[in-house]
């Protein structure tokens, strides 16, 4: 080992780089993306003008459409809020089915009402009749008492006569 080492013993013997200089970072990403973006964008403002896909309705429309159908007009007899349907949706009825129920709560609170009047009308009843038995009653004792006062006239007459 005679002194050589992995290493050039002077800067001489080193390659020679150029000077560093400062060059401006690239910018041909930053375009290219931002390129990118702007046509995405103008590619969607285009499909959404036109309402094509992905912003289309999704089917074939028309403005002039009709359906057949066989519709029915249905009503109730009563009116009142729906507690229960009977029948499925496009299920088939015919005349007579039962499609809804309707709540019956405010018509059962209307009889109940209804016989709570009519309990009070026979109560008001019993009242007069018994009001009217009681004034027959003192219409008779008081017929009997002008009877006895009519009486108890002629009797005092008859003895101022005697007198």
């Amino acid at each position: 080992m005679s002194g050589q080492t992995d290493q050039p013993a002077s800067s001489e013997d080193a390659p020679k780089q150029p000077p560093a200089t400062w060059r401006p970072p690239s910018r041909t990403i930053p375009v290219l993306l931002g390129m990118m973006v702007l046509a995405v964008v103008i590619v969607l403002c285009i499909l959404s003008a036109f309402e094509l896909t992905p912003f289309g309705a999704g089917g074939p429309h028309t403005d002039d459409s009709y359906v057949h159908g066989r519709v029915t007009v249905i009503a109730p007899q009563v009116s009142g809020y729906i507690a229960r349907v009977t029948v499925n949706d496009y299920q088939r009825v015919h005349k007579g089915d039962v499609l809804v129920q309707i709540d019956p709560s405010s018509y059962r609170a209307q009889v109940e009402q209804a016989q709570a009047n009519v309990a009070s009308a026979a109560a008001n009843l019993a009242n007069n009749q018994q009001a009217r038995e009681t004034a027959a009653a003192q219409l008779q004792q008081r017929r009997a008492a002008l009877l006895s006062a009519q009486a108890s006239e002629v009797r005092a007459r008859r003895d101022f006569d005697r007198a």
